[in-house]
């Protein structure tokens, strides 16, 4: 399919990008999601971690927590506990028009209270009696359904502006040749570009971080960084919508693929390159920056933070780039008027804590998704062994009943740290004792491993693992063709290194470690 053909297809299929992204959460499940998204998180991934305070402590928990205690708050003599919702931010920007419920610890008596556009609401509650506060936790499926009605309108201007960027660029690429566009990179950005994707989503996370603590991003923001505490005293409601579209998880998808979509279409002379990994890098770094110009456009220094960012591109893109956000800029300020409906159901499971003398709400923005491609993995599968050639998983996950005994093969498993190294790369000699391996003497005593002691055995096309618990792990020889081999049931895998004679093993975990070896013979 050529270029022209397949920017027209994605076109075509523009106007189902949330009716799939909505089908994936009816479901549980996503296919750029590494986690699945649980029905309560419903519809935003984009998550808000509850922070509980009282006094001097605080702890912070996930929506995906049901069953907790937040901090109490004991009633004063005046009978009346105020309650105060707002932002995580060095600001405070109220998070309003909300309900929450206010719940008795004596006897569970749930009060509704409805908090004004300020964040504020008062409660009369019974004088040295404790309560806590959370947000209403169900969601119902009117309420998210009249959520994804909202991006309904925002779709359809999106799709309208779009066909209508490309009635003008069509016949521009019709005069060039496709080895000057953007095919270059593949089968474009969209198709099969995810190294990049994944990159401008990690890449977007950052808009958080600057609404939170502009003052920290002074170098990128420029002269507008000071506009923020301003904007913060004088327009806290437009804080509150840019740090609310900041978490919509659906709009920003809407909002990348018209981006990339857009930049894709754009005649090939204007993001021409030399290579097609720089026309990658190119992209990536423009969507990212549209993107966080974009949610700072609502409180006024998106054009201020695109100037200072785009100054870096060539001026065919910087006034591409300015045109694609003031055209954006219109219609997301017609988008923001249904922002209320996204608070009703993406607000919720907070807890409160307590702070000079107020029951307090604290929200910051999490992103719980990252995007991951589905690639093809060599996997040849064999469960390692100890051995006796009884199989065996390494000793962290081995079921010992709180023995060091094997609950699978029977066999003791005594492990000891003689020492540790702290720093960069931190390390830590550990030993290990194995009953099948009574008869193996790797230096510090027959049955006895250590964090040092692998080996390679290599027989033909057949490599043995034998690593630091004496288990042996088998793998096909790495070739030129197969360069790198899984053996996912073992959670294990091998890469053929750049040096002769050189191979890599990795063990999957939370500190994953590469093992180099030459010559059957660990090196580092």
């Amino acid at each position: 399919m050529d270029q022209i053909a397949r920017i027209e297809q994605e076109l075509d299929d523009f106007p189902d990008t949330l009716t799939l992204y909505r089908e994936q959460l009816k479901s549980w499940y996503s296919q750029a999601a590494d986690k699945v998204s649980r029905a309560t998180d419903l519809p935003s991934l984009m998550d808000m971690d509850r922070k509980i305070k009282l006094g001097n402590t605080s702890t912070t928990v996930s929506s995906g927590d049901d069953d907790f205690l937040s901090s109490v708050a004991q009633c004063p003599a005046n009978r009346i506990l105020e309650i105060e919702s707002k932002f995580e931010s060095v600001y405070d920007i109220p998070l309003g028009n909300i309900s929450v419920d206010v719940i008795a610890m004596d006897g569970g008596k749930r009060t509704t209270v409805p908090l004004d556009e300020h964040g504020k609401g008062q409660f009369k509650g019974t004088p040295g009696k404790f309560y806590r506060v959370h947000v209403q936790s169900e969601v119902t499926p009117e309420q998210i359904d009249d959520l994804f009605s909202s991006y309904d309108g925002l779709t359809t201007e999106l799709d309208s502006w779009l066909r209508k960027e490309w009635e003008g660029f069509k016949p521009q690429w019709s005069q060039q040749s496709a080895s000057a566009s953007l095919a270059a990179v593949g089968n474009g950005m969209l198709a099969g570009g995810w190294a990049a994707i994944q990159e401008v989503w990690d890449g977007i996370g950052e808009i958080t971080d600057i609404l939170k603590d502009p003052g920290a991003f002074a170098e990128k923001l420029g002269e507008s960084a000071g506009q923020f505490a301003e904007l913060a005293e004088s327009a806290p409601d437009l804080m509150e919508k840019a740090m609310l579209l900041a978490s919509d998880e659906a709009a920003l998808c809407l909002l990348m693929r018209t981006a990339v979509l857009w930049l894709e279409a754009l005649p090939p002379s204007q993001l021409a390159g030399s290579s097609a990994e720089a026309i990658s890098k190119v992209v990536v770094g423009l969507v990212i920056d549209l993107l966080i110009g974009l949610v700072l456009s609502v409180v006024g220094v998106g054009i201020a933070w695109l100037t200072v960012r785009l100054a870096k591109y060539s001026a065919q893109i910087f006034k591409a780039a300015m045109g694609f956000v003031k055209s954006m800029v219109t219609i997301i300020n017609n988008f923001m008027e249904y922002v209320d409906r996204y608070k009703t159901v993406a607000v919720r499971g907070v807890a409160a804590g307590l702070k000079q003398g107020r029951m307090q709400l604290r929200w910051n923005g999490r992103k719980n998704t990252t995007l991951k491609h589905n690639e093809h993995h060599d996997d040849v599968s064999k469960q390692a062994t100890n051995p006796n050639g009884d199989s065996a998983d390494s000793a962290d996950k081995t079921a010992t009943n709180k023995c060091p005994v094997s609950m699978v093969t029977g066999e003791e498993l005594l492990t000891l740290t003689d020492g540790s190294l702290d720093g960069i790369l931190p390390f830590a000699f550990t030993r290990l004792y194995r009953t099948s391996a009574a008869e193996i003497d790797a230096g510090l005593g027959f049955g006895w491993s250590h964090s040092l002691s692998h080996r390679l055995e290599i027989d033909g096309d057949t490599v043995i693992w034998i690593d630091h618990e004496n288990r042996r792990t088998t793998f096909p020889l790495p070739s030129s063709e197969r360069p790198a081999i899984h053996n996912s049931l073992s959670r294990a895998a091998i890469y053929l290194g750049n040096e002769p004679e050189e191979l890599i093993l990795a063990q999957a975990g939370d500190e994953a470690r590469f093992y180099h070896f030459h010559n059957g013979f660990l090196t580092t």
